[in-house]
């Protein structure tokens, strides 16, 4: 059940994971889609983390992170997205 803390601490948790997201990295962002997919009371929060991070990554950047919000389906569909 969650606590009062909880929401601060996940979006931290989800915060420092998406700063390690430095290339390309699945296992990086299974993490990171985990994390938003079992806290999705803290949708907002961790999608105003997300947001902020695009703001502020390089073009190189970009790509791995909107892997995290577009993930896409086994034939390369985009009907497995999460947002």
């Amino acid at each position: 059940m969650d606590g009062p803390g909880d929401s601060a601490e996940i979006v931290e948790d989800f915060k420092e994971a998406l700063l390690d997201l430095k290339i390309n990295s699945k296992p990086a962002i299974d993490v990171l889609t985990v994390i938003a997919k079992e806290n999705t009371t803290y949708a907002e929060a961790i999608s105003d983390v997300l947001e902020e991070h695009i703001k502020t990554v390089s073009l190189e950047g970009i790509f791995p992170t909107s892997l995290i919000v577009f993930r896409p389906g086994p034939n390369g569909n985009s009907q497995h997205c999460w947002y």
